[in-house]
């Protein structure tokens, strides 16, 4: 009888630590993205990672913490999270551009282009992801796919992709 008690005590003990890591991985993504919000990168970073390390399963702890990873220029750790964050939620538009971002500031372009697209393909009126891809073909040195990419963002309203082509109208 005493075990039977005690293994009902364990489960339910079990079940609860289970709801509140659930109630509590909400909680800390919102915790971390205000502190992201005034630019608390590094606790925003460790809040973030709080989130993965009690809910490893949860795409967004993933992403928000590849931001903030972004924005501490730890970028090899960023591409690790968005990576992540895809693996988990394959449709997510917005980890593709940021994984894009991370692979251009490494200098892989040609990365950087095919995630690009694929945020593209995800949403089409994406104009930042367009407007990227762009800066991603100018980098590449094919300046007729970036004139493509600027003009559609450009089209969606993106007024950098407008400067950009103004600048490059004499040329």
């Amino acid at each position: 009888m005493y075990w039977r008690g005690f293994l009902a005590l364990t489960l339910l003990l079990a079940a609860a630590g289970g709801l509140l890591r659930a109630q509590t991985v909400p909680a800390l993504i919102d915790k971390g993205k205000t502190e992201y919000d005034a630019a608390a990168y590094d606790a925003a970073w460790k809040t973030f990672d709080q989130a993965v390390q009690a809910e490893p399963g949860n795409a967004s702890a993933w992403y928000q913490r590849g931001k903030a990873s972004f924005r501490l220029e730890r970028y090899e750790r960023a591409l690790e999270d968005f990576g992540r964050a895809i693996t988990l939620e394959p449709d997510n538009h917005k980890a593709w551009y940021r994984r894009a971002k991370t692979l251009f500031e490494l200098g892989r372009f040609r990365d950087a282009l095919a995630d690009f697209s694929k945020a593209i393909t995800l949403k089409e009126d994406y104009a930042k992801a367009w407007y990227r891809r762009g800066l991603t073909n100018e980098a590449l040195g094919d300046m007729v796919s970036a004139r493509i990419d600027m003009t559609q963002a450009a089209a969606l309203g993106n007024t950098k992709a407008d400067a950009w082509l103004q600048s490059q109208s004499g040329r």
